[in-house]
């Protein structure tokens, strides 16, 4: 199987689950981590975890 494309859960509906939140299971995969592992290391990682309130800010409430 080859997977050319994937989408993810909508950012909105995953921030307000709070999953990654401070109490989350230590050996819980941040988002960065899930993005770069299924991206072969081409996205995600730490720095996008890091940047993730700037970025939120700027996408997902800039209607």
């Amino acid at each position: 199987i080859k997977v050319v494309e994937i989408y993810s859960q909508c950012s909105r509906a995953l921030m307000r689950s709070s999953l990654w939140s401070q109490t989350r299971p230590a050996d819980l995969p941040t988002a960065g981590d899930l993005l770069k592992e299924a991206s072969h290391g081409d996205l995600g990682g730490p720095e996008y975890d890091s940047d993730q309130a700037k970025r939120s800010q700027n996408t997902l409430w800039n209607d």
